[in-house]
């Protein structure tokens, strides 16, 4: 299975790449912005499985054409994507009743 999982670096997304790389079977690209994480998560996951298939990808996704980049990628890598994680998360610092 080919899996993108955004929002990588922290509790969540971390858990669910590190569950995805012990199957074996998948290959899982983490997105988040912070790329020391990312690296600790890819040295993990070859401690947990070596043959484990995890590309990292320190990213912004609150950015403009963050999308886009990775989009390439997976055009790039010619990669059927099989689950996407949308997990990363985004702070609106307002009150709630002035979210819309």
């Amino acid at each position: 299975m080919n899996i993108i999982v955004t929002g990588a670096s922290r509790v969540i997304g971390y858990a669910l790449v590190k569950q995805f790389a012990s199957t074996n079977n998948s290959s899982i690209l983490a997105v988040a912005r912070n790329g020391k994480q990312l690296a600790k998560l890819s040295e993990e996951c070859k401690k947990i499985s070596p043959s484990s298939d995890v590309a990292i990808m320190p990213l912004d996704l609150n950015k403009s054409g963050a999308s886009d980049i990775v989009a390439d990628w997976v055009v790039k890598s010619k990669k059927k994507i099989d689950i996407l994680i949308n997990n990363a998360g985004l702070l609106i610092n307002k009150p709630f009743v002035e979210l819309t």
